[in-house]
């Protein structure tokens, strides 16, 4: 009889490998552009990671593309982000103009490193309080209360 809560964990545990192993497979097989390939040029799109804008104005704007060579881009209307901004795009050529589809602005490292810091500290507490009550059973995975 307590055989039965074993099996059912170890179908769960397998389970939910085989979920996260699903999601995985899905996006790489079907979420190519996710992994875009930086200064990608096709024959309608132009794609990137994470270019540095180094000018705007209201028709342009200059980034910091391959190998360190400025670029400029030709746009229809104002792009939406400033000079010194961190961003990748996805532009959609229409004659000597593009059309800016979807683009992502970077914050700044630092912030994004001291956001990782804060939300690290409160994990870190909650499990050395958790381990202080609990202990781990490797053989039947599932946690005890320390006596």
């Amino acid at each position: 009889m307590s055989d039965q809560p074993d099996k059912t964990r170890w179908l769960n545990i397998f389970l939910a490998v085989f979920l996260l192993g699903s999601m995985g497979a899905y996006a790489y097989f079907k979420a190519s552009e996710i992994r875009a390939l930086p200064y990608r040029f096709d024959e309608n799109t132009i794609a990137s990671n994470g270019s540095s804008i180094l000018d705007t104005s209201n028709n342009s704007f200059t980034v910091n593309w391959q190998y360190g060579q400025p670029k400029t881009f030709f746009v229809q209307s104002p792009p939406p982000f400033e000079a010194g901004d961190q961003v990748a795009f996805k532009l959609m050529k229409q004659g000597k103009n593009v059309i800016i589809q979807e683009y992502h602005v970077w914050e700044s490292r630092s912030l994004w490193y001291t956001k990782l810091f804060i939300s690290f500290v409160p994990l870190v507490v909650v499990l050395m309080l958790f381990f202080k009550e609990f202990r781990l059973s490797w053989r039947k995975l599932i946690f005890y209360r320390k006596i």
